[in-house]
């Protein structure tokens, strides 16, 4: 798998590819196809791969699931890099003192 690649195009192809070897006559599980494709994830998967193998049972995993899994495990990558930074530190505080309530934010 390509470091700018998205899950979707990356099952694309390999469903791709074991439809053409399953022509030529080979017979390929869903347990082979889910295991090569844990193998060739790249980096930013590594803790998923794990959490995957360690809590289901990759023998009866069909690869639909995993690819569930792993758009929204994309999905999520995603929705972090596009909140800022200064978003996340954003801090709100109120005080009542003997006037009422006041407000106060952070980063201002």
């Amino acid at each position: 798998m390509k470091e700018s690649e998205c899950i979707s195009d990356y099952f694309s192809k390999v469903k791709a590819v074991v439809n053409q070897l399953r022509r030529y006559g080979e017979d390929i599980e869903d347990v082979r196809m889910v295991e090569k494709i844990l193998l060739t994830l790249t980096p930013k998967f590594d803790f998923v791969v794990c959490a995957i193998e360690e809590s289901k049972d990759l023998d009866s995993m069909m690869v639909e699931q995993l690819e569930g899994s792993l758009q929204a495990h994309e999905e999520k990558i995603k929705r972090r890099q596009e909140v800022p930074l200064e978003q996340h530190l954003k801090t709100q505080a109120s005080f009542k003192d003997y006037r009422g309530e006041t407000s106060y934010r952070g980063n201002r």
